[in-house]
């Protein structure tokens, strides 16, 4: 079975603070997450939201998406509304996480060994 080639990417970008700006051809934000104010109103339309903005987090936008909404992302990009990042600190950032993801579940396996060895070692060395 043949997988799909990985894309390429014509850009890369993250939000400014205060500045929504959508992936194009989709629901969702760049680099903004929102968080409902009133959960507790059952009517979602009536939701109000607050949108924390990421704006370290560096997006990949593959060329077919760029090619499809070049003018849009680029009127983004002029007007301020998203900062033009490069490859290289998009590496980096995926680099960094999987870093970062690598010693989590280092740490992880390192106190499942320890709580095993603890209850061993409270049942008196003996194993079934």
């Amino acid at each position: 079975m043949a997988t799909a080639p990985a894309p390429k990417f014509a850009l890369f970008v993250s939000s400014v603070a205060g500045k929504l700006v959508r992936r194009y051809g989709t629901a969702v934000h760049i680099g903004a997450r929102a968080e409902v104010l009133n959960p507790q109103e059952e009517d979602p339309s009536r939701h109000r939201y607050k949108y924390r903005y990421q704006t370290s987090d560096i997006v990949a936008i593959p060329e077919a998406e760029f090619a499809r909404y070049r003018r849009e992302y680029t009127r983004a990009l002029s007007d301020g509304s998203l900062r033009k990042r490069s490859a290289q600190e998009w590496q980096a950032q995926i680099d960094e996480a999987t870093r970062a993801s690598e010693e989590a579940a280092k740490s992880k396996a390192e106190k499942k060994k320890k709580t095993e060895a603890e209850s061993q070692k409270a049942a008196g060395g003996r194993t079934k």
